[in-house]
């Protein structure tokens, strides 16, 4: 009776860990949120863009205006080539780092851009 007690105890111990307790990482793909971003500058979209900033990025297409920082792409001719990367950032858990190709006219350079969770997604922070 007792052995039969243990083992049920321990069966419901095992269920209970394995129930899942729900993680606070958001469900977006953080790259897709880079993709919807370049999209939404190529669409002249200022409210798209604005939508997958936060923190300083956000501060500095606040400080510059959405029409300065559209011109300022245009005239670099700035275009998303790909995504090669993301990674976790060491630092910060609820940071991600996206390595990125982004042609600007006929060159193409890899950049980083780091993204922090928000809510269910993902806000872009430093381009």
């Amino acid at each position: 009776m007792i052995r039969r007690r243990v083992v049920l105890w321990g069966l419901w111990v095992a269920t209970a860990c394995s129930v899942e307790t729900g993680s606070t990482e958001p469900q977006a793909d953080p790259a897709k949120v880079v993709r919807e971003y370049f999209a939404a500058i190529e669409a002249g979209d200022c409210d798209a863009m604005r939508a997958r900033l936060g923190g300083p990025a956000l501060g500095r297409l606040d400080e510059d205006g959405c029409a300065a920082r559209l011109r300022e792409y245009e005239e670099h001719g700035a275009s998303l080539r790909g995504i090669d990367q993301v990674d976790v950032d060491g630092r910060d858990a609820d940071r991600r780092l996206v390595k990125t190709r982004v042609g600007m006219g006929d060159a193409e350079r890899t950049i980083i851009i780091g993204l922090r969770a928000h809510g269910t997604g993902w806000r872009i922070e430093r381009i």
